[in-house]
């Protein structure tokens, strides 16, 4: 039993790593995306948003992992006490909000929020 537990320690040790060096280096790229997705261009005399389909699949396929990583942590750690339950949450509102064009910026935001509470909770756990 000893040896499963220490097991899953390392495990669960790197998963808090990743996942937070993962939303800590992609929210500045969706904050980047949300800015520069769109363009204003003149279609028949009239200002239409044109969506470029480069930063559009970027967003979206962060927005996908950010889901496969938080549901994976959400499901390892549903009954441990390892971590907050506030950043296996905010990253999986960041990824929900990530497929929304318009609140892009804020899957920015939470994922920023969620990947500090990852490394927080990664110290904490290495130090025991």
């Amino acid at each position: 039993m000893n040896k499963y537990r220490k097991g899953l320690s390392v495990k669960s040790n790197s998963l808090f790593f990743f996942n937070g060096i993962f939303a800590l280096t992609c929210s500045p790229i969706i904050a980047f995306a949300f800015f520069y997705r769109w363009e204003i261009r003149f279609i028949n005399g009239a200002l239409h948003f044109v969506d470029k389909p480069a930063w559009a699949f970027s967003v979206n396929l962060i927005s996908f992992i950010f889901l496969v990583c938080s549901i994976l942590a959400i499901f390892i750690y549903r009954k441990e006490s390892n971590g907050r339950k506030k950043s296996f949450l905010f990253l999986l509102v960041a990824s929900i909000t990530g497929f929304i064009p318009f609140l892009s910026f804020f899957s920015a935001i939470f994922a920023l929020i969620s990947g500090i509470l990852y490394l927080v909770d990664f110290n904490r756990l290495v130090k025991k």
